[in-house]
């Protein structure tokens, strides 16, 4: 049987969360997870008889998977890279109040646009607007103060939830 080499996967991950390294048609008992880098040692905590792996520090980290999942003799080496992404919201702004590295207040006036950045992510992040006719975001993360009032921003990285309430003033 010629089995070609599977391509290479991606996953991500944030800090202090965990992952199931999943290969198609692969028993994990029979399976052999390796660290694929120096580097990834300090950024991810493997379990190498399972195939967990846990953010530990942001970065790059590759994981190996040697196994032999059609029973021909033949080890295919499976290669998983993952990014541990560790998001908080860039609140140097004398715009922001009531920083958390999660969630914050942004305080502007109708009529004024600021760029929300998040800091920690591989991935674009796009936030949501509960009242865009308050606070209006675009993809690009740009806020435009419509009309007095309070609005919620919310997005979600890898299932952590980053939260920004917009209070606009006249």
């Amino acid at each position: 049987i010629d089995v070609p080499e599977p391509a290479e996967s991606i996953i991500y991950v944030n800090k202090r969360k965990s992952k199931n390294l999943i290969y198609y048609n692969v028993n994990k008992k029979n399976a052999i997870f390796n660290y694929g880098s120096n580097e990834s040692i300090n950024l991810i905590d493997l379990d190498r008889k399972k195939g967990k792996v846990t953010g530990v520090s942001a970065g790059k980290a590759v994981v190996t998977c040697e196994a032999d999942p059609y029973n021909t003799g033949n080890k295919i080496v499976y290669k998983t890279v993952i990014y541990v992404e560790d998001p908080v919201i860039d609140t140097a702004d004398s715009k922001w109040s009531n920083k958390k590295p999660l969630s914050a207040t942004l305080n502007l006036k109708k009529g004024e646009k600021f760029v929300i950045k998040v800091n920690g992510t591989w991935q674009p992040v796009v936030f949501t607007s509960n009242k865009n006719a308050i606070a209006f975001i675009d993809e690009a993360g740009v806020v435009e103060a419509r009309s007095k009032g309070n609005a919620t921003l919310s997005t979600r990285v890898n299932g952590a939830k980053l939260t920004v309430k917009v209070v606009v003033t006249e």
